[in-house]
């Protein structure tokens, strides 16, 4: 039994990393990389999986949106890049790195138990 959960979980992730190719597309191409192990692997692994809104996508492929390398300092306005190079930017919009605390803050009791 615990095989065959085993082989529908390996399955399952495979599905879903075919279709987000699918929907997605490359996302190297605009500077997203994507994991190496399928989200339910990941998820499994890690605790969390990476979310990207469409959206985003969408503005990140019609170069609305630019994708940066890695920040190694802020200073200011002033961004330093880990590749070297500096730029002054007046917002980012988006960052890598999102600790989501909702767990810290959404409890919900189920029969007077705390879930």
């Amino acid at each position: 039994m615990l095989v065959g959960k085993v082989k529908s979980w390996i399955k399952s992730n495979q599905f879903l990393l075919l279709v987000s190719w699918f929907m997605l597309g490359d996302t190297a191409r605009y500077g997203l990389r994507r994991p190496p192990v399928g989200p339910l692997e990941l998820k499994s692994l890690l605790g969390k999986t990476p979310v990207l809104d469409v959206g985003t996508l969408a503005k990140i492929k019609s170069g609305e949106i630019k994708v940066q390398p890695a920040i190694r300092r802020m200073t200011g306005h002033r961004v330093e890049f880990v590749d070297g190079r500096s730029e002054d930017f007046d917002a980012i919009v988006l960052a890598t790195g999102y600790e989501n605390n909702v767990p810290s803050w959404l409890k919900v009791r189920i029969d007077q138990e705390l879930i």
